[in-house]
Order: C-alpha cells, then structure tokens, then sequence
C-alpha cells in the first residue's frame, strides 16, 4: 500500500522535479496554498527531496549571511541578472 501511495504522490500530485522547484521558490517568496501543500505531501514521502530541501535551506542562510541580503532577491530587471551573477562571483571569490 506505501508503495502504491508513493507513486500516486510522486506522478500524480508532484513529481520531484517539480517539487525541488517549489523547495528553490519557498526560499524567495511565499508559496500559494496549492503548492505548499503539495510541497508538504511530497516532503511526507520522498526523503531525497526532503533532505534536498534541508540543504537548500542551509546553502540559503550561508549565501545570506556571509554574500548580503541582497542574495535573497531574485533579479527581475533586463541586465539585472548577468549583473547579479558577475556580483555574486566577485563575492564568492573574496570568500575563498
């Protein structure tokens, strides 16, 4: 039966594919009501995506803490994002 109900939830309800996306867009902005619970009922299942979720959450906190807040933003503006990676890379450089 375990079996069964976890394959319903990974093609059914949420593939892991979908899943690692909906854990990288939590960490930037709210979820709707829809996605978190998906999120949830997937996350109650598939241990791979759970403790994927857990180290995302932890590279998150150390890029925001040790690159700037502004890491959290996700670049929205043309040309923002090529800026955003080259700031990124000077940032990570000076850290290593």
């Amino acid at each position: 039966m375990k079996k069964i109900l976890h394959k319903f939830i990974h093609f059914i309800i949420l593939p892991c594919k979908d899943a690692t996306f909906l854990i990288e867009k939590q960490l930037h902005t709210k979820l709707s009501l829809k996605e978190s619970l998906q999120l949830r009922a997937h996350l109650h299942l598939c241990k791979l995506c759970l403790a994927y979720s857990k180290k995302a959450a932890i590279i998150h906190q150390w890029l925001r803490k040790n690159l700037g807040k502004e890491i959290a933003r996700t670049p929205e503006k043309p040309g923002e994002l090529e800026d955003f990676k080259r700031d990124l890379k000077e940032k990570l450089y000076k850290h290593t």
